[in-house]
């Protein structure tokens, strides 16, 4: 399957190329939001992984517009507007990548038909409590290309705390950030972000888990796990 791998690569920089000027972020959302779900993708793991990277750079540069618009002042508001506009120009380009290799994915992907998705979610919940990750990330994900409404954001949560016990930062970061993206309400917000910042030190980026411990602290101030990102703050090691 490598040659499907490198073939995306190409695919990526001639998308790019052929577009003729990059789309807007609203419209590249769209684009994703309207792709038909599937069943298993069966692609090489190389190809899902770059994905991912994209992905998680998005995330990343997104939470440094955060942190430059929570710290804009009058005096240097023009220098900050500026790198919020380089950053957002360069999430554009990324989204665009992502959006290409996507699609060069499922013209090469086999499409399994889901099963009971109800079945499908209490296997793969049982699987998760049995710390039987790699089955439970395998029965989730199904589960979410099935198409039902039920349990999804349960589903996605749990997908990304098995992602995140596998040491698969960042598809765990992924996971968790649709939570600040699409369910804004939800009470797993404090905790996302705690683990999003913890998944960055996973990685190795501890500044950019700063970014999401600052956060967490400046909206839920009183959360058990604000306290804990505070005492990592503390320590000045980040």
């Amino acid at each position: 399957m490598r040659y499907v791998f490198y073939s995306l690569a190409g695919l990526f920089f001639i998308g790019l190329t052929q577009t003729g000027c990059l789309k807007t972020r609203a419209q590249l959302r769209e684009e994703e939001s309207t792709m038909a779900p599937v069943g298993v993708r069966e692609v090489d793991t190389e190809s899902s992984d770059l994905v991912a990277e994209l992905k998680t750079e998005i995330i990343r540069l997104n939470g440094r517009i955060s942190e430059l618009e929570s710290q804009m002042t009058e005096s240097g508001k023009q220098n900050v507007e500026n790198l919020v506009e380089q950053l957002e120009k360069r999430i554009i380009e990324l989204e665009q990548s992502q959006m290409v290799m996507l699609s060069a994915i499922k013209k090469v992907e086999h499409k399994i038909p889901p099963p009971n998705a109800k079945n499908v979610f209490i296997t793969a919940k049982n699987q998760y409590r049995a710390k039987k990750y790699p089955d439970a990330i395998k029965n989730f994900t199904l589960y979410l290309k099935s198409g039902d409404q039920n349990h999804i954001q349960e589903t996605t949560f749990l997908r990304a705390e098995s992602y995140y016990a596998e040491k698969e930062y960042q598809k765990a970061i992924i996971d968790y950030s649709k939570f600040p993206e699409k369910y804004q309400k939800s009470k797993k917000l404090p905790k996302v972000l705690y683990k999003i910042g913890l998944s960055f030190e996973g990685l190795g980026k501890k500044s950019d888990a700063k970014l999401f411990y600052d956060e967490l602290v400046r909206k839920f101030p009183k959360s058990a796990e604000a306290k804990k990102a505070k005492s990592k703050l503390k320590t000045k090691k980040l």
